[in-house]
């Protein structure tokens, strides 16, 4: 398996600003009663659910708050562990199969009341130690490990329709989610060629344990400045990046001799007194970052900025964990490598003077077209 087959089974996601809290209340936007359709899914057991039912169910799932802080893959898994329960005024709501898991409710319609309960590590007595009451639009429960003999009774005080999810259930996709994200990595830095000459298999290991996946949607920065130093180096997974330089431009206007002039602001002594003539900014394309580079190691580069054409997906690699192997792979020579892709100020300045000019050439043509009509 390369490096291009790995990158195929990165899905691309959207950050969602993480909004969990670690109390046993968490408002979601997620209420009110659920389409009839959802409802006849959520009626099957898990196993007997087909993937367009999955799909479908993943529409609820990612809009769980809770859940927010937890990578988008893992959010649409939960569509397969999602119940839904109908009860009536004074019922407890169900929790897991075991009696010793623990359950995450979502209130959907209606009003709970909730008694938090711990058993006492001297003699085994329960005690509560919370009691809340819950309107619909939050959730009841905890998704953190339970590093206690807390336990959560939910009970109805008028009809309510809840959604549940079994901690221990989320807990197992967490894990396989995340070392399959780990064998993703360790493929990644193994088959990608800069990092191949590895001989040590730890060192990969070391690198990949010290790296994870980033998603930034589209025209979003990913790096601000190549001249400053950052934690994180990037290599490019998924999508395409752009490189821009910010260059300072004194546009003037010569009325004497009827012409434009595009000046470097070091050049424009003596521009000032005959022009009328005024400093602009302009971002101008550098180049294309295509999956499989690596950007951000210290090119030295001032006013170059690069962000996501699309969605991009990146490895983010630490860089203290680079600078401790730095002999080992070479990273002075892959830093002068890489400095060496990105034009110097003057040849970006020729760059955009030859667009101006082709610009305008094809202006002329085309007003020339229309005046021989």
């Amino acid at each position: 398996m390369g490096f291009f087959q790995v990158t195929t089974f990165l899905h691309e996601e959207k950050r969602y600003k993480t909004a969990f809290s670690h109390g046993h209340l968490i408002s979601f936007p997620l209420r009110g009663p659920l389409p009839s359709k959802a409802i006849n899914i959520l009626s099957k057991p898990p196993r007997e659910r087909n993937q367009l039912e999955l799909t479908y169910l993943s529409s609820i799932s990612l809009q769980l708050e809770p859940l927010w802080s937890y990578p988008r893959d893992i959010r649409i898994k939960v569509a397969r562990i999602l119940h839904y329960h109908s009860l009536e005024k004074g019922e407890v709501a169900p929790g897991g199969e075991r009696p010793d898991d623990t359950s995450l409710y979502f209130i959907l319609t209606g009003q709970v009341y909730t008694a938090v309960t711990e058993e006492s590590e001297e003699n085994g007595h329960l005690s509560v130690i919370k009691e809340t009451n819950v309107s619909s639009g939050c959730s009841v429960g905890d998704l953190r490990p339970i590093r206690n003999k807390e336990r959560i009774t939910v009970v109805c005080k008028s009809k309510t329709t809840l959604l549940r999810i079994s901690v221990s259930d989320f807990n197992e996709i967490v894990r396989v989610s995340f070392d399959r994200e780990w064998v993703w990595r360790l493929n990644i830095i193994q088959w990608h060629p800069f990092f191949s000459q590895f001989s040590d298999r730890a060192i990969a290991q070391s690198i990949a344990k010290a790296s994870k996946f980033i998603n930034f949607p589209p025209r979003s920065v990913i790096i601000k400045d190549l001249s400053k130093t950052g934690n994180f180096a990037y290599l490019l997974v998924n999508g395409e990046a752009t490189v821009l330089h910010k260059l300072k431009i004194r546009e003037t206007y010569d009325w004497r001799k009827g012409h434009q002039r595009l000046l470097m602001p070091s050049r424009e002594r003596g521009a000032r007194e005959s022009c009328d003539s005024c400093l602009v900014r302009r971002w101008i394309h550098v180049s294309n970052l295509l999956p499989g580079e690596i950007f951000g190691i210290g090119e030295g580069k001032t006013n170059m900025s690069v962000i996501s054409k699309h969605y991009a997906k990146c490895l983010a690699i630490n860089k203290q964990v680079l600078l401790k192997y730095e002999h080992t792979i070479n990273l002075p020579s892959l830093v002068h490598e890489m400095s060496l892709k990105y034009l110097s100020t003057a040849a970006v300045f020729e760059k955009y003077v030859e667009a101006c000019k082709w610009k305008d050439y094809k202006r002329i043509v085309v007003r020339d077209a229309i005046l021989r009509k």
